[in-house]
């Protein structure tokens, strides 16, 4: 590794020697010329590869010989050519030694700038002892060396083409880095150019800010001056204030006190108000009480008028309806009788019809015992209808004639309208309830009336067939005439009282309904 180092660090030194060999050799004429153009380069001794930089892009636009040397031989041929030169003028390369002389003026002078004519009389060293040829000659070891040397040289010359390449590249990137950053030094020295005319407009307007400074000064001095007048009569002013505002406490609180005392007198005077409003509802609604109770009471007197009527006819209906159970009680039996012997004259009706058949003169009595047959089936079927609802009525009576004890109620006076509409109702209920068992007693009692005349008149037509009085005078004569006889199938005494007395109750009731 170190002499591979060691090589490495050879081929650079010798590719700078060759370079500086050049520009001493063959162009020191030239580089005379453009010494003017290149008399301070911009590089310094502390910067090696700088130094190299700068001194390689100089060589490279100043020589004029081709440095593309790509074969072995032309690189033999000018190394050798370079040695010959190298022992002609006196020139060698550096050396270690030397290296360490020029290492500390270097570093004491890192800033120190240097021509290419002085690099070049800096780098003219006395070359060191050469051996005799005659020895090189006849060592066939050295030639075999020397050859390597030759072919290592080659290779570095190579290497050194490639890095003028890439020097070459890098001074053309550095080139268009220039050239920006100038053009970025032009933006600055607008923008210099800018901020020093922005200073310049501050710079102004400080002046009139310490201007208007002054001015604010002065008049803050006069604003003092003004507030201490203003201070002195603030206290005048604080003073009559307290006073004032004590006053005003008082007065406030004078007025508070009213204020109280009059929303007292206000809430007395709507209590006063409320109660008068409701003294006047009250009297108005006890006087439409009275009014009320004055035609409820008139109304009541003619219910009571009424009333005591109701409970004299109640009366006498109760004592009919206690005589008439008994008189259905014996018409029951009867009945049952006037069935029997209806069978029994049935049968003789029938002997006897077949008897006025085959009598010529009876023709019109024929014709009186047919409709007399129809008006018994229609009779016979409405008193079966008239017993069933006979028999309701019964049931009827029986819950009437057993009220339940009265009693009497205290009632609220603003209820009265409501029990009073109740009491009339019940009581016209009552009156129809009334009115309906009278006309269902009395229809009843027209159904009997015409059953028994019926039964009277077919008897009388059956049995009287070839008479010559009138059906209604027979049934007459035959009526006083049952009362001698005791054993008629047809009438009896009870029956007749019965048909008087509910014609009788028929009559009166039509009268009492007209009046």
């Amino acid at each position: 590794m170190a002499a591979l180092q060691g090589c490495h660090c050879t081929a650079y030194f010798l590719t700078i020697g060759w370079l500086v060999y050049r520009i001493g050799a063959f162009n020191a004429m030239y580089v005379e010329e453009r010494t003017s153009e290149y008399s301070r380069p911009s590089y310094t001794w502390f910067d090696p590869p700088k130094r190299l930089k700068k001194v390689t892009v100089d060589l490279a636009k100043t020589m004029s010989m081709p440095l593309e040397l790509t074969a072995a031989n032309d690189a033999r041929r000018f190394l050798l050519r370079w040695i010959k030169m190298q022992k002609t003028h006196g020139h060698a390369l550096l050396i270690s030694p030397q290296k360490a002389a020029i290492e500390p003026y270097c570093k004491a002078n890192p800033n120190v700038e240097m021509t290419t004519s002085d690099i070049v009389a800096l780098l003219t060293l006395v070359p060191p002892q050469l051996h005799n040829n005659s020895d090189q000659d006849s060592n066939p070891m050295m030639q075999s060396n020397e050859q390597e040397l030759l072919e290592k040289e080659a290779r570095r010359y190579r290497r050194s083409i490639q890095l003028t390449r890439s020097i070459r590249r890098s001074e053309h990137n550095l080139t268009s880095l220039t050239r920006e950053n100038e053009d970025r030094i032009v933006q600055l020295q607008s923008r210099v150019d800018d901020m020093n005319s922005e200073v310049a407009r501050q710079k102004h307007e400080i002046q009139e800010y310490k201007k208007k400074e002054s001015t604010s000064l002065q008049q803050i001095d006069a604003l003092e001056a003004h507030i201490a007048s203003i201070e002195s009569t603030e206290t005048n002013q604080k003073m009559m204030y307290r006073s004032m505002k004590k006053l005003y406490n008082e007065k406030c609180l004078e007025a508070r006190e009213l204020h109280d005392m009059l929303h007292q007198k206000a809430r007395v005077l709507e209590e006063t108000e409320r109660l008068c409003q409701s003294i006047n509802n009250e009297f108005h609604h006890l006087k439409y009480e009275k009014s009320k109770l004055l035609a409820m009471q008139s109304t009541l007197e003619r219910e009571l008028a009424t009333s005591r009527y109701t409970h004299v006819q109640l009366e006498e209906q109760r004592n009919e309806n206690q005589r008439l159970k008994e008189i259905i009680g014996g018409l029951q039996s009867n009945l049952l009788q006037a069935d029997q012997d209806n069978d029994q004259q049935l049968l003789r009706y029938d002997d006897g019809l077949d008897y006025a058949m085959n009598d010529n003169t009876s023709g019109g009595a024929m014709e009186d015992i047919s409709q007399v047959r129809q008006e018994l089936t229609q009779l016979k079927y409405a008193l079966d209808q008239e017993n069933m609802s006979l028999a309701a009525e019964l049931l009827r009576f029986d819950a009437f004639d057993n009220p339940t004890e009265t009693c009497r109620d205290v009632c609220d006076g603003h209820k009265m309208p409501t029990a009073i509409s109740s009491a009339h109702q019940e009581t016209f209920n009552n009156k129809d309830t009334t009115a309906l068992t009278n006309t269902a007693t009395t229809f009843a009692l027209y159904t009997l009336l015409v059953y028994i005349f019926g039964i009277v008149t077919s008897t009388f037509l059956l049995e009287n067939a070839a008479g010559s009085s009138s059906g209604l005078e027979a049934f007459m004569t035959m009526a006083s005439s049952s009362q001698a006889v005791p054993g008629s199938s047809f009438a009896t005494n009870k029956l007749l009282e019965v048909i008087l007395y509910w014609i009788e109750k028929i009559v009166f009731e039509k009268r009492v309904m007209a009046n």
